[in-house]
């Protein structure tokens, strides 16, 4: 199970959330979380929702103490991590993500 399979399962319940069938939609969520739970997708999930978790309560704690530095070095240390999420510095002379 990886998240395209999750990703299916989510778009399956909208729709049939979108067809007026609120129950069945209901349940495909129901197997959703369940099956979350058990996978090694899941983990990885809630390994990254608690490093998002851990940056959220740093970045609060800094408050106006907060510098392009330092935002920075938060980013790469959630990198560290384990996040899943890498940065994507844009291209030089570009103004925007490669």
């Amino acid at each position: 199970m990886d998240g395209e399979f999750f990703q299916l399962i989510t778009a399956s319940a909208e729709a049939t959330a979108q067809s007026g069938n609120q129950a069945g939609a209901q349940q495909l969520l129901t197997l959703q979380n369940k099956l979350v739970k058990l996978s090694s997708y899941g983990a990885k999930l809630e390994r990254q929702q608690q490093v998002v978790k851990t940056a959220a309560a740093e970045l609060q704690a800094l408050g106006s103490q907060l510098t392009r530095d330092k935002l920075l070095e938060l980013i790469l240390k959630s990198t560290r991590r384990g996040c899943g999420v890498r940065p994507r510095w844009p291209a030089r002379g570009s103004t925007t993500p490669s």
